[in-house]
């Protein structure tokens, strides 16, 4: 399990896979992160 700690203190768990993680499984990160495919880019 990984977990994402935000600059705004929010925290995202992440399961490790062991292939790429499915588009819609990574929209749904983000969505829960509340950040856009270019905040995660550039983090």
């Amino acid at each position: 399990m990984l977990t994402c700690g935000i600059l705004n203190g929010r925290q995202t768990y992440v399961a490790m896979h062991t292939e790429d993680v499915p588009r819609g499984t990574f929209r749904s990160i983000l969505r829960q992160a509340k950040l856009t495919e270019e905040e995660f880019r550039n983090l």
